[in-house]
């Protein structure tokens, strides 16, 4: 092969790896962050016990969906829709209405605009955080004064303002 040739086909290799790279799917990389305690109902879902099907079980971290949801699945139903159904056996963790210890447990930090807590569709909580990289584990304090009895606390981690994603975590509660 002569020089030129030679030139020629590295030139083209060159050129051909950006397109490559756009084409060629990413492998699918472990999943981000989930409220550990209380146990989420994906933290639930790690218990094999809970027999929590597919995903669920699988890839608890990972519950990621478009901004401003309401669903535990982050709308991801194909993965994630026994994580809205409210009759599957979820546990309750007690808790006294007042300042209740949320712990997030991150296993890819990602940038982060705010965290969101809310039961009902009622806002409890929202702590900015603009631009901040989480630690792998971290906790925030909510008030839940005013509420009470079983209720089903949504937390929402949402990415930075650019990323159009957040992570969600249903727990349930027993607020008295």
């Amino acid at each position: 092969m002569t020089i030129r040739r030679k030139l020629t086909t590295l030139a083209m290799a060159v050129g051909l790896t950006p397109a490559l790279l756009v084409v060629l799917p990413a492998g699918s990389a472990q999943a981000h962050g989930l409220v550990s305690s209380p146990a989420s109902r994906q933290a639930q879902c790690m218990d094999k016990a809970m027999n929590c099907p597919g995903d669920a079980y699988n890839d608890p971290y990972g519950v990621e969906g478009a901004k401003g949801q309401q669903l535990c699945s982050a709308g991801d139903l194909q993965r994630y829709s026994v994580l809205d159904n409210d009759n599957f056996g979820w546990k309750a963790t007690k808790v006294k209405a007042g300042p209740t210890a949320i712990t997030w447990k991150i296993i890819a930090s990602h940038e982060t605009d705010n965290w969101e807590y809310s039961i009902d569709g009622k806002m409890v909580a929202s702590i900015k955080e603009t631009a901040q990289y989480p630690p792998k584990e971290f906790t925030h304090t909510i008030d839940l004064k005013g509420f009470s009895g079983k209720k089903k606390l949504l937390a929402v981690w949402n990415r930075a303002t650019f990323h159009k994603n957040a992570f969600y975590s249903c727990i349930d509660l027993d607020i008295s």
